[in-house]
């Protein structure tokens, strides 16, 4: 008859480190958070099937990686993988048949008879061994012998003795495992359905970490008040998933002690229809009952994140979670602490994740509110320079009428069309330009980023370029030319239609500052780009500046008011182009546009590359 010896067991149990001797290996091979529960496990079913003579194979199954179910995680001279998950509940399955039983030492002869256990049919004896503790049952041991009298009664008297004391030990590195689950982060959630995956992670991280048959996830609307079901993991009959309102039913009902931070709601129907916290109605009742469900445990959802003002708990409600077992369960104080605790985190979490998409809405609404500012912005200075066109356009018109005049009043000579056509074309000219600038203002209203065009990496030399070319006909007839030195790597990267309007608004107003003088001569504006360095740090300098009268002082006392909208010098101005051009340097190129010598009127352009 076989025999163990129950200080021998005791002692290597005792001494078991569930760490200290890993290899790398079989660090590579558990998984997820129950990797030191699994390792753990395996070294007990190791110590049982030495001491107990005859064991050819052994497994272990606890609550909680997977929902409802006993699932095997450790196992000797088995397949893990061909050990099915056994159900959690009492329902005429397996657990009912022998785990739910009363004893905690089931002993089983010929099971292969049954066909409730799968596995190898040459076992004659099986003991199962029920894994309780701090009142909950939380797994099994299962033990099979091919040796008739190996789980004898002395086995299992011995068993028996140093049951507790293992039954704990286990339930301690379980309560271990779940607290390194519950306690990791969510995981990073993409921003397409971002709210309903965290709500998914919090209802399955529950089930998992508190190794329960469910959970459900309800939170509040504001605007009807209900307590809405956003999430639920393991079977929930539909009564439960209705949507209720606080005070109601369950769910609703822990927020009938609306002064305190936190309150929850336990049910043994196990035991009796005993109660703490919040009262069930009978319906609640008998449906827990018909759902197999023995205990259940309910709190409110509360974050501190949206303040603690004169609004006082309503501003600071999220809802409700709730777990629920189908197996015998006592809720602790360590388990209702810890249950606090995640919900709270749970509570903070769904708070701050709301409020990151609120502002992350507010970030879109000012974002485009700034680009409606920007189109403004860019309209002002395309008004400006289609202004300059028109006036263009209108010269050219009148040099070819006149010319026309001449050639048709002339009696000296004929004269083709052949010899206008040079003014002809100047007045097309112009006349294409003013619609180019119409083409541009239209584009503001289409497509968000059409009318300014893509980031692209350009020169300093690109856009002033662009500048003489817009201005040809202008810079001629105000006899205006554009000195240009450059010096160093004077590229960029970012939205060149941009600098361009900044640029013409500068040469644009030295135009307009030359044609008030009397007696007007050739001038030249002078643009002058170089490259600065700062450690590793590369700015590009445009400076800017022409041959004109300056910042007229009568006008600005302090020539920095040139930058104040509605601030300007000119009879017909409107004191936005400045003002407008610095707004677009901030806002697209994080530079600067600074007035460096008012006797001069020389700007500079300062931006970072």
């Amino acid at each position: 008859m076989a025999t163990i010896s129950n200080q021998v067991m005791l002692d290597k149990l005792w001494s078991l480190d569930s760490e200290s001797d890993w290899t790398s290996e079989e660090a590579a091979l558990v998984d997820g958070s129950y990797r030191h529960l699994r390792i753990y496990l395996q070294q007990v079913l190791g110590i049982m099937r030495a001491e107990i003579p005859h064991v050819a194979h052994c497994y272990a199954a606890i609550a909680g990686p997977q929902c409802g179910f006993f699932t095997p995680i450790a196992s000797i001279g088995r397949d893990i993988e061909s050990l099915p998950p056994t159900p959690t509940s009492g329902n005429g399955t397996l657990a009912a048949a022998y785990l739910h039983d009363g004893d905690p030492i089931i002993f089983i002869e010929s099971p292969a008879s049954d066909s409730r256990f799968v596995g190898d049919h040459s076992v004659v004896e099986k003991l199962l061994i029920k894994l309780e503790a701090h009142g909950e049952f939380y797994g099994f041991i299962s033990l099979d012998s091919y040796e008739p009298g190996t789980f004898s009664g002395t086995v299992r008297a011995s068993l028996r003795k140093i049951l507790p004391f293992f039954q704990r030990t286990i339930s301690d590195s379980i309560f271990t495992a779940r607290l390194r689950l519950l306690a990791g982060p969510f995981e990073s959630l993409g921003r397409a359905a971002v709210l309903e995956a965290l709500y998914a992670q919090i209802a399955k991280r529950a089930t998992q970490g508190f190794a329960c048959d469910g959970s459900i996830l309800r939170l509040i609307d504001v605007q009807s008040g209900m307590l809405n079901v956003v999430a639920f993991e393991g079977e929930v009959d539909a009564y439960f998933l209705e949507d209720v309102r606080p005070g109601e039913r369950i769910a609703g009902k822990v927020f009938d002690g609306v002064d305190s931070d936190w309150s929850l709601g336990t049910l043994d129907l196990s035991q009796s229809s005993s109660l703490t916290g919040i009262s069930v109605t009978g319906e609640d009742a008998v449906r827990l009952r018909e759902n197999g469900i023995k205990s259940f445990l309910v709190m409110k959802l509360i974050s501190e994140t949206n303040g603690r003002s004169d609004t006082g708990l309503l501003s600071r409600k999220v809802g409700t979670l709730g777990i629920f077992h189908r197996r015998p369960h006592r809720f602790s104080w360590r388990d209702i602490s810890l249950f606090r605790a995640f919900c709270q985190r749970v509570a903070d979490t769904i708070a701050l994740y709301h409020k990151n998409l609120e502002l992350e809405e507010l970030a879109e609404t000012l974002r485009l509110q700034g680009l409606m500012i920007t189109r403004v912005e860019i309209v002002a200075l395309l008004a400006h320079d289609l202004g300059h066109k028109a006036f263009e356009s209108c010269q050219n018109v009148h040099t070819y009428i006149e010319s026309c005049k001449k050639a048709l009043n002339s009696t000296t000579e004929r004269r083709s069309h052949a010899h206008l056509e040079d003014k002809a074309e100047l007045a097309i000219g112009s006349a294409e330009r003013i619609q180019q600038s119409l083409e541009q203002i239209r584009k503001l209203y289409g497509s968000s980023a059409g009318f300014i065009g893509e980031r692209t990496e350009f020169g300093i030399e690109d856009v002033v370029k662009d500048v003489i070319e817009i201005m040809g006909g202008g810079l001629a007839r105000a006899k205006v030319q554009i000195r240009q030195e450059f010096s160093g790597n004077t590229r960029l990267s970012g939205y060149r239609s941009i600098l361009t309007q900044v640029l013409l608004n500068l040469v644009i107003n030295s135009i307009d500052a030359v044609r008030t003088q009397k007696n007007r001569r050739p001038t030249t504006i002078t643009i002058h780009a170089h490259e600065e360095r700062l450690g590793e740090q590369r700015r590009v300098i445009v400076q800017f500046w022409d041959e004109g009268p300056g910042i007229n002082r009568h006008k600005f006392q302090n020539p920095q008011d040139i930058f104040l909208i509605g601030k300007t010098s000119k009879e017909n101005g409107t004191g936005t182009g400045l003002p407008v051009a610095r707004n677009l340097i901030g806002q697209y190129f994080k530079g600067t546009l600074t007035l460096d010598d008012a006797e001069k009127a020389r700007f500079r352009i300062s931006i970072p590359a």
